[in-house]
């Protein structure tokens, strides 16, 4: 990346260009400072500490700013580089949302916490506009959750079953719930130039038929608000009192974070950023693993490339018959547990991967397109078993489960991809164990 395009907006990252620029021009300390500091648009670096110093460093002591990084290197070009938001919310992220809920988060599921002011990417993005689009998505869910006191959650525990009926419109819909009050909500975020006067009506038509009120939000919301996207408040009737302070807050909410309107900090891909906890606890910096330059492993061959991961299955060829066999156990598994989603969606995940392997482990002239595709997906559909099980049913489906992990064991050396399957079966597993039977 080139030392003229970086713009930093802290001491912190003045003092990282400074070091770059006396490094490559070989001047002294003292002017390379003044200049890291023109290009940050001050005057000298007497200037940039009157006006940042004493300001960035009070907010990292009281643990009130959150430190948002990513990193990026492009595809084609040798072009790389860092970006890091400074998003001040008066408290760290570890108060608004736990490490284990980040997951359930859209945008935060791609970051990890390095210390209670840091939160970095797990991705390593291709662009610095994508770095940069992440991070303000990622700032906005802490904007969010900040202003309500909300966090994401699972909707399948919630107080209120959600109708089967879809709502008309419903789009980048998300689960929210206030532990302590016990508000539930669902947030729905649709493009504005999408809700024309008729599936307006139709949305109110749906919330009096299911008891659930619609709230329009004047803050812009999460998803897209640069480019149009509106926020809704989906709440049942029993608790949407407890909603009316969140828009209030809502309301009074500083603007969500955009990329137009980009205020963070460019530097080099290298040295990698560690904030003010980072450097006090002794952490090391680390930087997300370029998928691309991963290798095969004397266990695990690549099948592909993701943004934050390189794909890869055990370095092993089952026998076609022997997919056959499992593809069937699992067929016949998904369609009688259709009514258990514990056991249908992790079955689902196993065919789904195994359905990979086999492409990767025979070409098409080996395996011709129509075996190919009965072998994970056609045949006949089973009927689903009753909300309560019998015995025997029950003993059926633990011994298939049971018969596809030792084969899989047989076939495939130990590694990564094999346990993760195994994982997906011992869940599956857990879930029929947990089943009611009809004596229940």
């Amino acid at each position: 990346m080139n030392g003229k395009e970086i713009r930093p907006t802290t001491i912190v990252g003045i003092k990282r260009l400074a070091k770059s620029i006396r490094n490559s021009t070989g001047c002294c300390h003292q002017h390379a400072l003044d200049l890291a500091s023109r290009q940050a648009s001050f005057t000298n670096y007497r200037n940039a500490r009157s006006i940042l110093g004493s300001r960035s460093h009070g907010v990292a002591s009281q643990g009130t700013t959150i430190f948002l990084t990513a990193y990026w290197r492009e595809r084609n070009s040798i072009d790389e580089g860092r970006e890091t938001f400074h998003l001040n919310l008066g408290c760290s992220w570890q108060a608004l949302i736990g490490s284990r809920e980040l997951h359930r988060s859209f945008a935060l599921d791609k970051f990890r916490g390095r210390a209670a002011d840091h939160l970095v990417s797990k991705t390593l993005y291709r662009s610095q506009a994508s770095a940069r689009r992440a991070l303000c998505s990622a700032a906005r869910e802490l904007q969010f959750m900040a202003i309500t006191k909300l966090r994401p959650a699972s909707a399948r525990n919630f107080a209120q079953p959600w109708p089967s009926e879809r709502l008309p419109g419903a789009d980048h819909m998300t689960s929210w719930a206030d532990p302590q009050s016990g508000l539930e909500l669902r947030v729905d975020e649709p493009y504005a130039a999408a809700l024309d006067e008729d599936k307006l009506a139709r949305r109110a038509e749906w919330a009096a038929k299911h008891g659930y009120r619609i709230l329009r939000a004047s803050w812009q919301g999460m998803y897209a608000p640069d480019i149009g996207s509106v926020m809704f408040l989906v709440v049942h009737d029993s608790l949407a009192s407890r909603a009316d302070g969140m828009l209030k807050a809502l309301d009074k909410a500083p603007a969500p974070v955009v990329e137009a309107q980009w205020q963070g900090e460019s530097a080099t891909y290298r040295p990698s950023f560690r904030s003010s906890l980072e450097i006090q606890q002794g952490l090391k910096a680390t930087v997300p693993l370029d998928p691309l330059l991963c290798r095969a492993t004397a266990s695990t061959v690549v099948t592909g490339f993701g943004t934050d991961k390189t794909r890869r299955k055990p370095n092993g060829k089952m026998p076609v018959e022997v997919h056959e066999e499992i593809g069937a156990l699992l067929k016949a598994g998904i369609g009688r547990c259709a009514d258990r989603a514990g056991v249908s969606s992790r079955l689902d995940r196993v065919r789904s991967k195994l359905d990979n392997w086999l492409e990767h482990e025979y070409s098409r002239d080996e395996l011709d397109s129509s075996r190919f595709f009965d072998v994970y997906y056609h045949g006949d559909r089973p009927k689903p078993f009753g909300k309560r099980l019998q015995d025997s049913e029950r003993l059926s489906l633990l011994n298939d489960v049971d018969q596809v992990e030792r084969t899989l064991k047989r076939h495939y050396p130990d590694c990564a991809p094999l346990r993760e399957l195994i994982r997906q079966l011992h869940a599956a597993r857990k879930s029929i164990t947990g089943w009611p039977s009809e004596r229940q």
